[in-house]
């Protein structure tokens, strides 16, 4: 059984996560998958993945049930070494590098409510704070370039991510000096499945989706109110587990619990809505407005 699957950032290796604690890796080309080499140091249930930019190198990071991070280095193209092995006192859920402008940080949610970032200049160094009062489930940076900073002369790289915990509250933080101030956004009821933000950098508003049971959430920020809200809310009749945004920002991709995927696009009103959807068997058919 297939957990979770990640690209990298050239579309050209494919990382697994298999039921018997490993991970493999695969090369992609030509539509032809061809298997690397298999990674095993997890002694449990590997939850989640991410891949580093290529600014760092070939670097993965790996997290589970068994309560470790393990970041990967690439030796040789069947090489790989462990460069950072953690062991926490709960399960990882899931784990996402920063964007490369921010240097090469990795985020990490725990199953005690804490946050963890670990940085490296030189060495690793871990921080870890209380960021929920239940388990964080799903994560996700957003750009290094703020919406406000992005109306400015002189931009500056700006550190803020959001978290979302099993009892479907999501925190939006950001840093500021040595401390993370948080904004709590409520509108799902229940556990947050996935998180993700909009990668284009405007200089007027910002997005990002996050999703729960049966519903998606398309969170809105702009420049006027400088306050998340939730912009519009779509229910889906099977219980939804992941939300993607394409690399333009102009459609999102949900994945549900039926086999289905619904591509989801912005009309004329300015609201998100479904256009398209993908069934199991790959047949692709529009959704009339």
């Amino acid at each position: 059984m297939i957990s979770c699957s990640q690209f990298d950032y050239t579309g050209r290796r494919l990382a697994v996560i298999s039921s018997d604690q490993s991970i493999r890796l695969y090369s992609y080309n030509d539509n032809t998958l061809s298997e690397i080499c298999t990674l095993e140091n997890h002694p449990g249930e590997v939850l989640c993945l991410s891949w580093s930019h290529p600014k760092y190198g070939s670097l993965l990071a790996s997290c589970g049930s068994d309560r470790k991070i393990i970041i990967w280095r690439e030796q040789s193209i069947r090489l790989w070494q462990t460069i950072y092995d953690y062991t926490d006192s709960v399960a990882v859920n899931c784990v996402s590098f920063a964007p490369w402008e921010l240097g090469l940080k990795l985020l990490a949610g725990l199953d005690d409510g804490n946050v963890m970032i670990i940085s490296f200049k030189g060495e690793w160094v871990s921080r870890k704070f209380v960021g929920h009062s239940c388990s964080v489930k799903a994560l996700a940076w957003g750009t290094a370039i703020s919406l406000v900073s992005a109306c400015n002369s002189s931009v500056q790289k700006t550190l803020r991510f959001v978290t979302g915990d099993s009892d479907g509250k999501i925190k939006y933080w950001t840093q500021e000096d040595e401390s993370y101030n948080s904004e709590n956004l409520e509108k799902h009821a229940n556990c947050i499945r996935d998180i993700s933000w909009n990668p284009i950098i405007s200089s007027n508003k910002e997005l990002f989706a996050s999703c729960a049971d049966r519903s998606v959430v398309i969170w809105y920020r702009s420049t006027e109110e400088q306050t998340w809200k939730a912009k519009d809310v779509i229910t889906f009749s099977a219980p939804v587990w992941k939300v993607s945004w394409n690399a333009l920002g102009n459609a999102l991709a949900v994945s549900s619990a039926d086999n289905i995927t619904r591509i989801l696009t912005e009309n004329l009103e300015e609201s998100w809505r479904v256009t398209r959807q993908v069934l199991q068997k790959g047949e692709i058919s529009d959704i009339p407005s």
